[in-house]
């Protein structure tokens, strides 16, 4: 059993210095239609990497855990460097049955959404790439989801994490949502919901328990459709003990709206 471990510690030590030679900054910058441009910068030091995110009036700067390091560069080890802009052609193939392929290509195209572009170096070596507005279970909106679950593990200032949740909203990430805590219970729902979310919400407020208290934080709410006022309405008629807590202007405007009564917005 001692050995045992001693080859785990070996190998785990042998996979952490693997990985530190690996590459020596990764820098990625977004620029959203919107909303003002940030960078994210992970570099090299000698005791491990250091994150470094920055956008207007927000300079944040800690360490990378190991843990997260080693997936990153697991990823970045296979990913495959391309400029893509908000011109863009998606490729279909598809095989009949006897044997002839079919290609197509999608046009894809944008004035709006994001473009996303960014460095890796490794020694003296540097690869760069861009991408636009990526589409969920594409490679790089994989990127952007870890990059993202980095962050939002490790930055917790306010200001950051408005500017986060809004950032986000330019991905496929679905609807802006996420438990806070459990007791007592409550989550926060941010952004804009368009229709494409409407199945998330409904989900969200049909799991939501009926004999207890719960706070849903509105306070980076955006907005949403006319179409979801009746939802809202029914889940707080149906849920007595469910409250709207730190409203954005909007999020109250939108509530008042719905006929929700004002002594369940806070």
């Amino acid at each position: 059993m001692m050995k045992m471990r001693l080859v785990t510690i070996i190998v785990l030590s042998l996979i952490s210095i693997q990985l530190f030679t690996q590459f020596d900054k990764f820098c990625i910058e977004f620029h959203p239609s919107f909303l003002a441009g940030s960078k994210l910068q992970i570099e090299k030091e000698d005791d491990g990497y250091t994150m470094h995110f920055q956008s207007n009036e927000i300079n944040q700067k800690c360490a990378v855990p190991d843990s997260f390091a080693v997936v990153l560069e697991d990823f970045l080890s296979s990913y495959q460097c391309a400029k893509k802009t908000m011109i863009d052609t998606i490729l279909h193939k598809s095989v009949l049955q006897n044997g002839d392929t079919i290609i197509e290509r999608e046009i894809c195209f944008g004035n709006d959404g994001i473009t996303v572009n960014g460095v890796i170096q490794l020694a003296e070596k540097i690869k760069s790439f861009q991408f636009w507005s990526p589409r969920k279970n594409d490679k790089n909106h994989e990127l952007v989801a870890l990059l993202f679950s980095l962050m939002s593990n490790s930055f917790t200032d306010t200001a950051t994490v408005i500017y986060q949740e809004r950032l986000e909203q330019y991905f496929d990430f679905g609807l802006g949502l996420k438990k806070i805590k459990d007791k007592p219970l409550q989550y926060k729902l941010y952004g804009s919901i368009t229709e494409d979310k409407g199945e998330q919400l409904r989900s969200f407020f049909e799991k939501l328990p009926k004999n207890k208290l719960v706070y849903i934080d509105m306070s980076n709410f955006e907005g949403m459709g006319t179409m979801f006022e009746d939802d809202f309405l029914d889940v707080t008629e149906t849920h007595k003990h469910l409250f709207w807590i730190k409203c954005s202007p909007i999020a109250k405007k939108m509530l008042e709206r719905a006929e929700i009564a004002s002594n369940r917005i806070q």
